[in-house]
C-alpha cells in the first residue's frame, strides 16, 4: 500500500475522531441531546471506518466491512448535521452572530437547494 494514502487516511481518521472527542465535552440544551448524540455517533463511525480503511493490508475482513458501511457512515453525517439544524431552528432568535451554533446552517434544506 501507498504510504501517503495510509497517512492521509490516518489524518482524516484522526479528525474525525477529534470531532467527537471536542463534541463530546460540549454543553447542549435537553431538546438536541439525541441529535448530539447522533452526531457524535456518526463522528465515531467514520473515524472508524476509515481507521480501518489504515490497516486493510492486515486486516482485508474488517476493511471491507468497514469500506461498505463509508457510504452509509457519510449519509448519517449529513443527515445528522441536518436533524442539528432543525431541532435548533425554532431557537434561531437566541443565536448571536459569533455563536458556533450557526455553522448548522450551512445544512439546512433552504441553504442547499
Amino acid at each position: 500500500p501507498d504510504q501517503g494514502y495510509i497517512d492521509e487516511l490516518n489524518t482524516i481518521s484522526q479528525a474525525y475522531k477529534n470531532m467527537r472527542d471536542g463534541a463530546l465535552s460540549v454543553p447542549v440544551p435537553a431538546i438536541a441531546v439525541k441529535q448530539h448524540l447522533d452526531l457524535i455517533n456518526t463522528f465515531n463511525a467514520l473515524h472508524e471506518s476509515i481507521g480501518a480503511m489504515v490497516i486493510a493490508a492486515e486486516d482485508p475482513a474488517l476493511a471491507l466491512v468497514r469500506i461498505k458501511r463509508y457510504q452509509d457512515d457519510a449519509l448519517g453525517l449529513r443527515l445528522s448535521l441536518e436533524n442539528m439544524y432543525l431541532i435548533l431552528e425554532p431557537y434561531a432568535s437566541l443565536v448571536g452572530p459569533d455563536d458556533p451554533a450557526l455553522l448548522f446552517v450551512l445544512f439546512s434544506s433552504e441553504f442547499n437547494s
